[in-house]
């Protein structure tokens, strides 16, 4: 069997060092990305953002099937997506979401329109030249614009940007980071299967950015209102398979924000857990899975190597959340330090130095 990682970022390398797996093979567009350089897979450049050409690559490597897809970001989803007869056809395995669910995930303004009818969801619209109103943020449409991911953070006036058509103007919700919660995992047969609870510490940039800290929840009732909004929001979309669903609790209500069909930037605090997402993954798509549940009373932190700096930058209530969290839960997992595999933590630092 071939474990066929698409991506080479955190969630990438965290893959490859959960599956332990011989036959691995990371594909990125990147040679910079820290997860090309594990001992545990194989890096594989891709040379040509030209779709065609991808899926060419693709279906030329030398990999024993059953050959498992692992997708990292959202041009890989759209990507199995879009390909996913012919993959299938050449024993690549996947969890097959019909395109018309992919887009609905993927597409900020369609995720309104299909779940705002049922499910309390931020006020969104296509974004315009005219000015923006204060009860407003500005977000990219897709996180992937053709092949190139759009950079993080809420923008406040599209008077810069290119084709306003590619972003959305959405409802603020003034809920602290705190707040920033999510649920993810496995999701089969319209049923959840094993799942972990976290939410947001720390970002970068801050507001909207990449999650440079999050945090297990304690909170039963937290987890209890969670779990119900995933069940309903997945069936409601007929999706299958790895997810991460994301939430804002603001004055009671629990607001859905987004839904990721594919590994999430954290899955690796699932380890500390007692849970390997990749291996379930594997498992689920083999017809050989079995039920995991987290450790009971363990709780974890995932850390992203960025922390110094974003805890700098960071307002002085989420230094004192920060903080606090640190001391109180002493079972971290990394992005990318591992001591028993430290390129690709060299590798990172070498490449945030050049730029």
């Amino acid at each position: 069997m071939s474990h066929i990682i698409l991506g080479g970022s955190a969630n990438a390398l965290a893959i490859a060092r959960l599956l332990k797996a011989p036959n691995s093979i990371i594909l990125d567009f990147n040679d910079c990305s820290p997860a090309m350089s594990t001992k545990y897979a194989k890096g594989l450049r891709l040379l040509s953002k030209n779709e065609q050409e991808v899926l060419e690559t693709l279906l030329s490597l030398k990999a024993p099937p059953p050959k498992t897809l692992y997708p990292t970001s959202d041009y890989w989803v759209e990507f199995i997506a879009k390909n996913s007869s012919t993959l299938q056809e050449h024993g690549f395995l996947f969890f097959k979401t019909p395109y018309n669910c992919s887009e609905t995930i993927l597409d900020k303004l369609k995720f309104f329109q299909i779940m705002s009818p049922c499910f309390p969801t931020p006020l969104t619209r296509l974004a315009d030249k005219a000015p923006t109103r204060s009860e407003e943020i500005i977000k990219p449409r897709k996180s992937f614009i053709d092949s190139s991911l759009v950079d993080k953070g809420f923008l406040y006036t599209t008077k810069y940007v290119r084709n306003a058509s590619t972003y959305v103007k959405q409802q603020r919700l003034n809920s602290n980071i705190y707040n920033h919660l999510s649920i993810a995992g496995l999701f089969l047969a319209g049923k959840l299967h094993t799942v972990i609870y976290t939410r947001k510490l720390l970002e970068y940039p801050h507001p909207g950015g990449t999650a440079v800290m999050v945090s297990t929840i304690d909170s039963e009732e937290i987890r209890a209102r969670l779990r119900k909004l995933a069940e309903s929001a997945l069936r409601h979309i007929s999706y299958e398979g790895i997810f991460e669903l994301e939430a804002i609790l603001e004055d009671e209500t629990l607001w859905l924000i987004e839904i990721n069909g594919r590994f999430w930037l954290q899955h690796a605090i699932g380890e500390q857990l007692g849970i390997n997402f990749p291996k379930l993954y594997h498992q689920a798509l083999t017809g050989c899975i079995t039920p995991t549940e987290a450790k009971s009373r363990v709780t974890a932190l995932w850390i992203h190597e960025g922390l110094p700096l974003a805890f700098l930058k960071a307002p002085s209530y989420m230094k004192k959340i920060v903080l606090k969290e640190l001391l109180k839960k002493r079972n971290w997992a990394f992005a990318h330090i591992d001591l028993k595999d430290l390129t690709p933590f060299i590798k990172f630092i070498r490449c945030k130095l050049k730029k």
